[in-house]
Protein backbone atom coordinates (compact mmCIF):
# COMPACT_ATOMS: atom_id res chain seq x y z
CA UNK A 1 0.00 0.00 0.00
CA UNK A 2 2.91 2.33 0.79
CA UNK A 3 4.43 1.63 -2.64
CA UNK A 4 1.07 2.29 -4.31
CA UNK A 5 0.65 5.56 -2.40
CA UNK A 6 4.17 6.72 -3.24
CA UNK A 7 3.71 5.90 -6.92
CA UNK A 8 0.40 7.78 -7.00
CA UNK A 9 1.83 10.81 -5.18
CA UNK A 10 4.85 11.01 -7.47
CA UNK A 11 2.63 10.71 -10.56
CA UNK A 12 0.38 13.56 -9.41
CA UNK A 13 3.35 15.72 -8.49
CA UNK A 14 4.96 15.07 -11.87
CA UNK A 15 1.71 15.88 -13.67
CA UNK A 16 1.48 19.21 -11.88
CA UNK A 17 5.13 20.07 -12.61
CA UNK A 18 4.58 19.54 -16.34
CA UNK A 19 1.07 21.00 -16.57
CA UNK A 20 1.33 24.24 -14.60
CA UNK A 21 1.36 27.41 -16.66
CA UNK A 22 4.84 28.58 -15.66
CA UNK A 23 6.45 25.16 -15.74
CA UNK A 24 10.25 25.21 -15.79
CA UNK A 25 10.65 21.50 -16.57
CA UNK A 26 8.52 21.08 -19.69
CA UNK A 27 9.97 20.15 -23.08
CA UNK A 28 10.94 23.36 -24.84
CA UNK A 29 8.48 24.82 -27.38
CA UNK A 30 5.57 22.65 -26.24
CA UNK A 31 2.23 23.59 -24.70
CA UNK A 32 1.15 23.01 -21.13
CA UNK A 33 -0.95 20.01 -22.15
CA UNK A 34 2.10 18.22 -23.58
CA UNK A 35 3.47 15.56 -21.24
CA UNK A 36 6.96 14.23 -21.89
CA UNK A 37 7.44 10.67 -23.10
CA UNK A 38 8.30 9.23 -19.69
CA UNK A 39 5.08 10.64 -18.24
CA UNK A 40 2.99 8.94 -20.91
CA UNK A 41 4.84 5.73 -20.10
CA UNK A 42 3.90 6.15 -16.42
CA UNK A 43 0.23 6.72 -17.31
CA UNK A 44 0.17 3.58 -19.48
CA UNK A 45 1.74 1.69 -16.58
CA UNK A 46 -1.12 2.83 -14.36
CA UNK A 47 -3.66 1.52 -16.88
CA UNK A 48 -1.93 -1.88 -16.98
CA UNK A 49 -1.71 -2.15 -13.19
CA UNK A 50 -5.35 -1.18 -12.63
CA UNK A 51 -6.63 -3.47 -15.41
CA UNK A 52 -4.80 -6.50 -14.05
CA UNK A 53 -5.84 -5.83 -10.45
CA UNK A 54 -9.49 -5.41 -11.51
CA UNK A 55 -9.45 -8.58 -13.61
CA UNK A 56 -7.80 -10.45 -10.76
CA UNK A 57 -10.27 -9.37 -8.08
CA UNK A 58 -13.55 -9.76 -10.02
CA UNK A 59 -13.76 -13.59 -9.78
CA UNK A 60 -14.65 -15.34 -6.54
CA UNK A 61 -12.23 -16.54 -5.31
CA UNK A 62 -9.80 -13.94 -6.72
CA UNK A 63 -7.59 -14.87 -9.65
CA UNK A 64 -4.33 -14.85 -7.70
CA UNK A 65 -2.05 -15.46 -10.67
CA UNK A 66 -3.43 -12.37 -12.40
CA UNK A 67 -2.81 -10.35 -9.24
CA UNK A 68 0.86 -11.34 -9.51
CA UNK A 69 1.15 -10.01 -13.08
CA UNK A 70 1.69 -6.22 -12.69
CA UNK A 71 5.45 -6.38 -12.06
CA UNK A 72 6.40 -8.74 -14.94
CA UNK A 73 3.93 -6.95 -17.23
CA UNK A 74 5.58 -3.59 -16.60
CA UNK A 75 9.02 -5.11 -17.12
CA UNK A 76 7.90 -6.63 -20.42
CA UNK A 77 6.35 -3.37 -21.64
CA UNK A 78 9.43 -1.40 -20.69
CA UNK A 79 11.92 -3.85 -22.21
CA UNK A 80 9.96 -4.32 -25.45
CA UNK A 81 9.64 -0.56 -25.79
CA UNK A 82 13.41 -0.20 -25.35
CA UNK A 83 14.00 -3.00 -27.87
CA UNK A 84 11.88 -1.24 -30.50
CA UNK A 85 13.55 2.12 -29.88
CA UNK A 86 17.02 0.59 -30.00
CA UNK A 87 16.17 -1.17 -33.27
CA UNK A 88 15.11 2.19 -34.69
CA UNK A 89 18.32 3.79 -33.42
CA UNK A 90 20.59 1.14 -34.92
CA UNK A 91 18.92 1.33 -38.33
CA UNK A 92 18.51 5.12 -38.15
CA UNK A 93 14.73 5.02 -38.52
CA UNK A 94 13.09 8.43 -37.98
CA UNK A 95 10.71 8.77 -35.05
CA UNK A 96 7.00 8.70 -36.07
CA UNK A 97 6.01 11.18 -33.34
CA UNK A 98 7.72 13.51 -30.92
CA UNK A 99 9.57 11.70 -28.13
CA UNK A 100 10.32 14.31 -25.47
CA UNK A 101 12.90 16.64 -27.09
CA UNK A 102 13.34 14.48 -30.21
CA UNK A 103 11.02 15.97 -32.86
CA UNK A 104 9.00 13.90 -35.30
CA UNK A 105 11.09 12.89 -38.31
CA UNK A 106 14.48 13.08 -36.55
CA UNK A 107 16.63 9.94 -36.28
CA UNK A 108 15.83 7.86 -33.22
CA UNK A 109 18.21 8.13 -30.27
CA UNK A 110 19.14 5.36 -27.80
CA UNK A 111 16.11 4.28 -25.78
CA UNK A 112 17.73 5.46 -22.56
CA UNK A 113 17.96 9.04 -23.85
CA UNK A 114 14.33 10.17 -23.24
CA UNK A 115 14.30 8.51 -19.81
CA UNK A 116 17.52 10.25 -18.83
CA UNK A 117 16.25 13.57 -20.14
CA UNK A 118 12.79 13.43 -18.57
CA UNK A 119 13.69 12.03 -15.16
CA UNK A 120 16.54 14.45 -14.51
CA UNK A 121 14.69 17.45 -15.97
CA UNK A 122 11.45 16.87 -14.02
CA UNK A 123 12.09 14.61 -11.03
CA UNK A 124 15.68 15.76 -10.53
CA UNK A 125 14.74 19.43 -11.09
CA UNK A 126 17.33 19.87 -13.83
CA UNK A 127 14.58 21.83 -15.61
CA UNK A 128 14.32 22.65 -19.31
CA UNK A 129 17.95 23.81 -19.38
CA UNK A 130 19.07 20.26 -18.72
CA UNK A 131 17.13 19.07 -21.75
CA UNK A 132 18.98 21.63 -23.87
CA UNK A 133 22.40 20.75 -22.43
CA UNK A 134 21.81 17.03 -22.87
CA UNK A 135 20.84 17.59 -26.51
CA UNK A 136 24.00 19.62 -27.10
CA UNK A 137 26.16 16.96 -25.48
CA UNK A 138 24.51 14.20 -27.52
CA UNK A 139 25.04 16.01 -30.81
CA UNK A 140 28.65 16.93 -30.02
CA UNK A 141 29.97 13.66 -28.55
CA UNK A 142 30.08 10.31 -30.43
CA UNK A 143 31.48 8.55 -27.31
CA UNK A 144 28.47 9.80 -25.33
CA UNK A 145 26.08 8.40 -27.95
CA UNK A 146 27.91 5.07 -27.88
CA UNK A 147 27.76 4.97 -24.08
CA UNK A 148 23.99 5.53 -24.09
CA UNK A 149 23.58 2.68 -26.57
CA UNK A 150 25.60 0.28 -24.39
CA UNK A 151 23.75 1.33 -21.24
CA UNK A 152 20.43 0.78 -22.99
CA UNK A 153 21.44 -2.79 -23.82
CA UNK A 154 22.59 -3.27 -20.22
CA UNK A 155 19.13 -2.22 -19.00
CA UNK A 156 17.05 -3.99 -21.63
CA UNK A 157 18.46 -7.53 -21.57
CA UNK A 158 18.30 -8.07 -17.77
CA UNK A 159 14.77 -6.66 -17.74
CA UNK A 160 13.67 -9.22 -20.31
CA UNK A 161 15.29 -12.03 -18.33
CA UNK A 162 13.73 -10.93 -15.04
CA UNK A 163 10.31 -10.47 -16.65
CA UNK A 164 10.50 -13.86 -18.36
CA UNK A 165 11.65 -15.64 -15.21
CA UNK A 166 8.98 -14.01 -13.06
CA UNK A 167 6.25 -14.78 -15.58
CA UNK A 168 7.41 -18.39 -15.83
CA UNK A 169 7.26 -18.71 -12.06
CA UNK A 170 3.72 -17.34 -11.98
CA UNK A 171 2.48 -19.59 -14.79
CA UNK A 172 4.12 -22.93 -13.95
CA UNK A 173 4.28 -22.79 -10.14
CA UNK A 174 2.22 -25.42 -8.34
CA UNK A 175 0.93 -22.88 -5.83
CA UNK A 176 -0.49 -19.45 -6.53
CA UNK A 177 2.32 -17.13 -5.50
CA UNK A 178 0.87 -13.64 -5.74
CA UNK A 179 1.52 -13.03 -2.05
CA UNK A 180 3.73 -14.56 0.62
CA UNK A 181 1.74 -16.37 3.30
CA UNK A 182 3.06 -16.43 6.86
CA UNK A 183 2.33 -19.70 8.64
CA UNK A 184 1.86 -18.48 12.22
CA UNK A 185 1.59 -21.95 13.71
CA UNK A 186 4.89 -23.00 12.16
CA UNK A 187 6.54 -19.80 13.36
CA UNK A 188 5.32 -20.38 16.93
CA UNK A 189 6.51 -23.98 16.81
CA UNK A 190 9.94 -22.84 15.65
CA UNK A 191 10.14 -20.33 18.52
CA UNK A 192 9.17 -23.02 21.03
CA UNK A 193 11.78 -25.37 19.59
CA UNK A 194 14.43 -22.68 19.90
CA UNK A 195 13.46 -22.10 23.53
CA UNK A 196 13.60 -25.82 24.30
CA UNK A 197 17.09 -26.00 22.81
CA UNK A 198 18.26 -23.19 25.06
CA UNK A 199 18.20 -20.26 22.60
CA UNK A 200 16.66 -16.96 23.59
CA UNK A 201 17.18 -17.34 27.35
CA UNK A 202 20.94 -16.97 27.44
CA UNK A 203 21.54 -20.70 28.13
CA UNK A 204 23.89 -21.85 25.38
CA UNK A 205 25.95 -24.36 27.41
Amino acid sequence: MTLFGTFLTETLQRSWSLWRKKSTVRVRNTGRYYFDFTHWHILVSWIIIIAELVLGTIPEPPWIRMLAMPVPSLFFVFSIEMLIFEFMYIFKIPVPFRISSVPKGDPMRPALYPLLEDIIAVDGMGQTEFRDHLNQRYNASPPFRSMLHRLTMLWMIPQMLVAGGTLAGIVIADHELAYTRLDVARLVSSCNLGRDLGYGNGDTD
